[in-house]
């Protein structure tokens, strides 16, 4: 799979695993959109990493939140990635 030009859509990135894969696909040319509910930490990630990376906070159980995500990811082009690594829980 070519991921360079690719859009995804990372749930759960801005931090741990999602936050790491959000960082490999922008390393390897995708346009990445972050979708957490810690709007701060997606967006100091967003912009740490460039390349047309936006964030979008919200609910992954909230379907309007994640319709808003999804068109969000899909505005800067063919969305072709979708990772899902929100959790159910906080980190303790």
């Amino acid at each position: 799979m070519e991921i360079a030009g690719s859009g995804a859509l990372v749930t759960g990135g801005a931090s741990g695993l999602g936050e790491a894969t959000a960082r490999h696909l922008v390393a390897h040319g995708a346009r990445v959109t972050i979708f957490d509910m810690d709007a701060a930490r997606g967006a100091e990630i967003a912009e740490s990493l460039g390349g047309g990376t936006v964030s979008v906070s919200g609910d992954v159980t909230s379907e309007p939140d994640t319709a808003r995500a999804v068109e969000a990811a899909a505005s800067a082009g063919p969305l072709r990635i979708v990772v899902a690594c929100a959790g159910g829980a906080r980190g303790g």
